[in-house]
Parts: structure tokens; C-alpha cells; sequence
């Protein structure tokens, strides 16, 4: 749906705010309520009735719950607040970092009935790291069982440097305990809501005498971190400190990103919300408060750092791809520097180097309509300038996470983190119809979600998920957007074939009459681990050419990659060769390639053939008091704990060694083990012999 034009809005004048918190805390509520507030929309939709602005995904309506990032660009007291909402589960969090690039700021959303999770913690550290300024929304106030004091002592408890979470203002609850309205700590007032409107009224003695300590701590807290000496001595005097300068230096110490004012929402009727909205309109960054990601040429050679200019070099990327059956591709557009017009002729660039399911690209595309969004609505623009967060069409080969600029001076800026899949599904079309076609649909989910990943192995395709609920969205909508209904197979290990010990090994190539065109004879033994295939051959056959030396390693090597057990490729061996004779050296070397590869089948029906299995190396990262637990774990999986370090904040690492095919669900089991404080990162350890305990058939291969 279209709305009317949006206004124009300077690069000052831009706050994007992104929504963190726990699944179930209420961020798209408070969104939705917000929307509402600033008049954009008449009444705010909801999550359960499946009316919700934000969530216009046909799926995100039946689970009722989020699961895309969504943008609301509303404009309040002269600011243009675009409003980034993420989906709270984990298995979203490619999302949550797409919507923390976007942003200039965040607002943690947490519920005072269930308090913080492990994945809540982790972002905040995330964001400290990014020194992202911070609030904090304290929400379900209008539940019987919530407590406003208990979620603040959370927050001093579990995010780091909590001590700088500071309430800004204190609910205010009528005699039968409903939350009605707040006490504001910096003017003293209290603002009470009845049918939505707001009243306000200087606060009784009674209140200003319990709220003291508060307001002392919350100056005392403004005034460190705004670094204010004129409030510092006023502070250390005695002196009285006027509303104006606290609210001033407010702005300061929030932009800093050090101090993290609380306050206090009703999601059941919005009470709260405009003085939300005040907060991020006179205390959050501009677009030019924040430094901008790493930017350089379309080669990757340095630049001169850009700023968050409106006459600078244009510079945006693409936050988010979507598809829609109905309205086709649009891209939700983050534009750092420059301005960003309709029409125009756009440089395209997109480099994964360390993606192989991902192509590098460099294209040339025309934009089509501009416009702010809220949520599925929009409201058409001439032109974006930078810190302006859009919706464009037409960019019908960009990619989540494409830098746009002009064909004139193309740029790139540096990829964002992605989260690691570690979930590996593997996935067929049903009809055979679709088989050709599954390949490109996956390709562009991708190209949608890069927290996504598939590779093709055994004859299969595998897609690496965050988890269950990111894997079933995934079949979903290969599914509804492209027409494909997949089934779930059995993962296919890529296993490897060796010997124990040496065996000897005689081949013949016969001719048509039988005669014989050329023998070969080898010994084939075991090797070290990793140590691949090693060909030597006897100080006998010194006087062989190199010709025929070559074409017997040729016959060799073909063979060993077939296999002897269950057609995987034999490795880990040194193959000799002992002998090579033939009728006519000047033109046999295809007959002693035929008669090398013989001569490797009798040798390995000889020998002690066994499979290897592939093993990973995962590195836990998770709080010391799990250790037990996720060791326990990894030995029941036939793993083996190489080291553990037990760090000074009470995290440990555990780096571990295991079989590949016992670790196909260890995502989903660290996650449950560490109740979501847990993540590790997985890479390839090798091959290992296969114990006759594993229980792993002889399954052949599939090409």
C-alpha cells in the first residue's frame, strides 16, 4: 500500500534507532504503538490478531511472531525516527545484525516479567563493542506479575558496564496496582495517562522523597558520563541543577554510548510512548554523531574516510532483499554518504571471497521508487540523503549486503558480520520437475538471507541454517516464494577409504587376441594421518620413461579415487611401484594405465581395507558453569577435548576434536545445553579411522 509523499528531512534531523531483546518482550508492540503515537498510522496493529503493520510476512502472522527485520520511518517533533524492529529468537540473529548496521542507536526492549536471556546479554556486548549508544525500554508493565525495580537490577547484573543503566523516569501505579504513568527523575513531573492522553503535574513531596536516591544516582550518572565540568562542580557544590541542563547533558551522555537511560511502556495501551519518542528525537545520534563502516575503491584500495554527508560521494548498501510474488523485489537501502536519487544509474558491488556459495559481482542497475516505509505501507521520496534508511525497486540483482554507489565512482564498504550456520539440513524437491530449479531458488534465498548457507556434497544439497525455526522458515519459503516443495533427506557423510598394513598388487592389459599389451605391479601401505596419497616407484624401473612412469601414477590415482569398500576415495596410503613392463614402450601408455589401475584392485582386495570418517575441530565459547556439561556432551559424541580455558569474566573456551557426522545437531545441543549462552565455530580436523563401535554402515557413494 501507498501513502502520500514523505517529507524531505536534513541528515540532522534522522534518528534510526534499532529494537533489541528476548523473543516475547514486546518490540514489535512497542513499535507498532509507536507508529500509532506519531499518527502514521490510525490505530496500532497487533501481533496476536494477526493485524500488525510491521509483520506483514504471511508467515510472521501465523507464528505470531517476527521473524524479518521491518523498518517504520515516522517523523516526530521534526525528526524522521526510523524505527528498525528485529525478531528476538536466535535463530534470526543474520537479521538482528543487518537491522544493528542500519542503526545509528538501539533501544533494549526487555520484559518485566521475564527479564534478560543469554542471546539479549550477547547483543549488548555486541553493541558495546560497537560503542552503540543505548537505552533501555523496560516493558509488560501492565502485567500483574511485573516488577520495574527487578528488571532494572537485571540489567546492573547481566550487561556489562550495567552499572550506567540509569532510570530515567519510575512508573506510577494506581491503587489497585495498574501502571498509569511515570515519575519524570529529571523535571520532577509526573506524566499520567488516562484513555491515552497525557497529563502532567508536579510530583507530591511524598514522591520526591522516595525517589531521592534515584534521581541522585541518575544525575550523578549524567553528569560522568556527559563530562560536563560546569555540572560536575554545581554537582560537588551542592548547587541546585536546573531541568535544562540535565536534559541537555542527557543528550550528551547517551550519544557518548556510555550512559543507558530506562524507561518505562504499557504495550497493552501505549502509555510511555511519547516520551520515548521525545527521548530518541532530543538524546540519539544523527547519522553524523557515528562513524561509518570501512569504505573503499570498488578494488579494495583505500579512500579517504567519508562522513555522513549529504553533498559527499554516494555510498549505501543494502540492508535486506525481499520477494514478493505480487509487488517482485525490493531492497531496503541504508545510505551512508551522499545522496541517493530515483533513476539513476547505479554501481552494483557485491564480493564474498570467502563465500563459495556466493558469487562476486560487479553490476550496473537503474533504481526505481524511493520510499520510507512502515512496515508493508510506503510513502514515496525523491531522493535519500545520508542516514536515511529506504525502500527501492527495481535493483533486481542486488544482494543483502551490496554497496551502491555511482557508475562514476564506484565504492565497496566492508562486509558485515555474519552469524555462523551451523545447522546442516539436506533438502531434494519432491517433483522431479523442480530438481533443475532448486539450485537458482537457493541461490536467491541466500541472496535474501546470507546468514544462510548450502553446499553441494555427495550428490547432495545441504542448507546450513541457525537452527530449527531458521531451517523450516527456509523450506517454507521455498515453498511459497518459489514454487518448490522440499523434502528433508538423511545427511550423507563424505567418507574415505585406507588400509592397514602393505599388500602387493599385480594388473594386465590384455589386447583383442589376448595377448598381453602391458603388466604392472605395485605394494600399496598404510600412511600417516592427512598425509593424502604418496606414489614412489623401485630403483628397478629407473630406466622406464617418464612417459609410462606417468601413465601408470595416472591409472593409479583414477583408481584410488574409486575407491574399493563403498566407492569412496582411498587416502592416507604410499603406493609403489614395483614393476612395469609392455610389448612396445613408443605407444603404450594407455595400456599401462589400465594395467596400474588393476593392479591397485588386487592390491587393496588384498589388503586390510577400512573407512575413515571426517572430523571436525569446534571451538565452545560459553560460561564457565557449562563446562561440565558441554564436556559430557562432546565425549558421548566420540569427541576428544583437546584444550580449556577458563577466562577472568567467567567465560570458558573448549576447543574439541569429534567425528563430522556426530556433530550434525550439536547447534540445536549447545544451544539447550548453555539455555542460548553458548556458540561455537566448527572447522575441518581431517580424517579418522572408523570404530567398529560407531555403528556407521557401509553406505556406497552417490555421484
Amino acid at each position: 500500500m501507498t501513502l502520500g509523499p514523505a517529507q524531505a528531512f536534513t541528515v540532522e534531523a534522522i534518528r534510526n534507532v534499532v529494537l533489541l531483546g528476548p523473543s516475547g518482550s514486546g518490540k514489535t508492540t512497542l513499535t507498532e504503538q509507536l507508529i500509532a503515537i506519531s499518527g502514521a498510522a490510525a490505530e496500532p496493529g497487533s501481533v496476536d490478531a494477526g493485524t500488525s503493520i510491521m509483520d506483514s510476512d504471511p508467515l510472521a502472522r501465523l507464528e505470531k511472531r517476527s521473524i524479518d527485520l521491518g523498518v517504520a520511518s515516522i517523523e516526530y517533533q521534526d525528526s524522521l525516527i526510523n524505527l528498525i524492529d528485529t525478531p528476538g529468537y536466535v535463530d534470526f540473529l543474520g537479521e538482528v545484525r543487518a537491522g544493528l548496521r542500519a542503526a545509528d542507536g538501539a533501544l533494549f526492549v526487555i520484559s518485566a516479567v521475564d527479564g534478560i536471556d543469554a542471546p539479549t546479554r550477547a547483543l549488548w556486548d555486541e553493541c558495546e563493542a560497537m560503542h552503540l549508544p543505548r537505552g533501555v525500554v523496560i516493558t509488560n508493565l501492565d502485567d500483574d506479575d511485573s516488577d520495574f525495580d527487578e528488571a532494572v537490577a537485571i540489567c546492573h547484573r547481566m550487561f556489562s558496564g550495567g552499572r550506567d543503566v540509569r532510570p530515567l523516569h519510575l512508573p506510577v501505579l494506581d491503587d489497585d496496582g495498574s501502571f498509569i504513568g511515570v515519575l519524570d527523575l529529571i523535571t520532577n513531573r509526573i506524566h499520567e495517562w488516562s484513555d491515552t492522553q497525557r497529563r502532567e503535574r508536579p510530583a507530591e513531596a511524598a514522591h520526591l522523597e522516595m525517589t531521592s536516591t534515584a534521581r541522585s544516582e541518575l544525575v550523578e550518572g549524567i553528569a560522568a558520563e556527559s563530562e560536563d565540568e560546569h555540572l560536575i562542580d554545581l554537582l560537588i557544590d551542592g548547587n541546585e541543577i536546573s531541568a535544562d541542563l540535565l536534559t541537555k547533558d542527557l543528550a550528551a551522555a547517551v550519544r557518548r554510548g556510555h550512559f543507558h537511560p530506562v524507561l518505562a511502556f504499557s504495550g497493552a495501551n501505549g502509555y510511555g510512548g511519547e516520551i520515548i519518542l521525545d527521548l530518541i528525537a532530543r538524546a540519539f545520534p544523527s547519522p553524523r554523531d557515528r562513524g561509518l563502516p570501512l569504505i573503499t575503491s570498488a578494488q579494495g584500495k583505500p579512500i579517504a574516510p567519508l562522513s555522513a554527508d549529504a553533498e559527499g560521494p554516494l555510498c549505501a548498501e543494502v540492508i535486506k532483499t525481499c520477494s514478493d510474488p505480487l509487488i517482485g523485489r525490493s531492497s531496503i537501502v541504508r545510505v551512508f554518504s551522499g545522496r541517493l536519487p530515483t533513476d539513476a544509474q547505479l554501481h552494483i558491488a557485491g564480493h564474498f571471497s570467502d563465500r563459495p556459495d556466493r558469487h562476486d559481482h560487479d553490476l550496473t542497475e537503474h533504481d526505481g521508487v524511493l520510499s520510507l516505509a512502515i512496515g508493508s505501507l510506503r510513502r514515496p521520496i525523491d531522493s535519500a540523503v545520508a542516514g536515511s534508511i529506504v525502500t527501492v525497486t527495481q535493483l533486481n540483482r542486488a544482494e543483502t549486503g551490496d554497496t551502491i554507489s555511482f557508475t562514476s565512482h564506484p565504492l565497496l564498504v566492508e562486509p558485515w558480520l555474519m552469524p555462523e550456520a551451523n545447522l546442516p539440513i539436506a533438502v531434494a524437491a519432491v517433483e522431479t520437475a523442480d530438481e533443475d530449479r532448486l539450485p537458482s531458488a537457493l541461490e536467491r534465498l541466500i541472496a535474501e538471507d546470507p546468514s544462510l548457507k548450502f553446499t553441494t556434497m555427495q550428490g547432495q544439497f545441504t542448507l546450513w541454517c541457525l537452527g530449527e525455526s531458521h531451517a523450516e522458515l527456509a523450506v517454507q519459503r521455498l515453498r511459497l516464494r518459489f514454487g518448490i516443495e522440499v523434502a528433508a533427506e538423511e545427511l550423507r557423510i563424505s567418507m574415505r577409504e585406507s588400509i592397514s598394513g602393505k599388500a602387493i598388487g599385480m594388473g594386465e592389459c590384455l589386447g583383442e587376441q589376448g595377448q598381453v599389451l602391458a603388466r604392472c605391479s605395485i605394494e600399496i601401505a598404510e600412511h600417516s594421518r592427512a598425509a593424502g596419497i604418496e606414489i614412489d616407484h623401485s630403483p628397478v624401473i629407473e630406466t622406464r620413461t617418464p612417459e609410462l612412469l606417468a601413465a601408470a601414477e595416472r591409472g593409479i590415482r583414477q583408481q584410488l579415487a574409486r575407491g574399493s569398500l563403498a566407492g569412496y576415495p582411498t587416502t592416507d596410503v604410499r603406493v609403489t611401484i614395483a614393476d612395469i613392463s609392455t610389448d612396445n614402450e613408443h605407444d603404450c601408455e594407455q595400456s599401462v594405465t589400465s594395467a596400474a589401475a588393476q593392479a591397485v584392485v588386487q592390491a587393496q582386495a588384498n589388503a586390510n581395507r577400512h573407512l575413515l570418517e571426517p572430523h571436525e575441530t569446534v571451538t565452545v565459547i560459553a560460561p564457565e558453569e557449562f563446562v561440565d556439561a558441554i564436556t559430557n556432551d562432546l565425549r558421548s559424541k566420540r569427541g576428544t577435548i583437546d584444550s580449556k580455558e577458563i577466562h577472568a569474566d567467567g567465560s570458558m573456551t573448549l576447543v574439541a576434536t569429534a567425528p563430522a557426522a556426530e556433530l550434525f545437531r550439536f547447534a540445536i545441543d549447545i544451544r539447550s545445553l548453555t539455555h542460548g549462552a553458548g556458540a561455537f565455530t566448527r572447522e575441518a580436523a581431517g580424517f579418522a579411522r572408523v570404530p567398529k563401535s560407531s555403528g556407521i554402515t557401509l553406505l556406497p557413494v552417490v555421484d
